[in-house]
């Protein structure tokens, strides 16, 4: 009759399901699902096409724009692009894949504070969580995917 003593280690299936099915890892499964449940509905604000229009403008020109050219009626007034990296970066991301793109931009955008936060809270409390890492990725496919 073999007996196993009580202060075996666990079983590493049993160690690995305890770090998955633990409070930290629920905590970033609910982070990550506050962070990509709206964007499930990517709504497309009237004012990104200006921000669009003035990113393309500045990287075909190379320069910034110091008079209003696109409105009708304040056409020739002076006017400084002071949001200027994020309409360069919304331009790019336009150029390079569409509105996927910019779907992806919004999504990293939105998921970066957080992630941040999920990490160090898993550093601190458990080292490795594959979760924290791989669900912002599948929110973005799945996200990317639907449309």
């Amino acid at each position: 009759m073999s007996t196993t003593p009580s202060n075996a280690p666990p079983a590493p299936a049993q160690s690995l399901a305890k770090k998955l099915i633990s409070f930290p890892a629920m905590i970033a499964t609910l982070i990550v699902g506050a962070i990509f449940i709206p964007l499930r509905d990517f709504g497309v604000d009237p004012d990104l096409w200006w921000h669009l229009k003035v990113g393309a403008t500045i990287l075909s020109t190379h320069h910034f724009p110091t008079k209003d050219i696109y409105s009708f009626t304040a056409y020739g007034s002076p006017w400084i692009a002071y949001e200027w990296l994020g309409e360069v970066l919304l331009a790019l991301a336009n150029h390079a894949a569409g509105l996927r793109g910019l779907m992806a931009l919004q999504a990293e955008r939105i998921e970066i504070a957080p992630s941040r936060t999920v990490r160090k809270m898993s550093r601190k409390l458990m080292p490795s969580i594959p979760s924290v890492y791989f669900a912002p990725m599948l929110g973005i496919q799945s996200k990317l995917s639907t449309n």
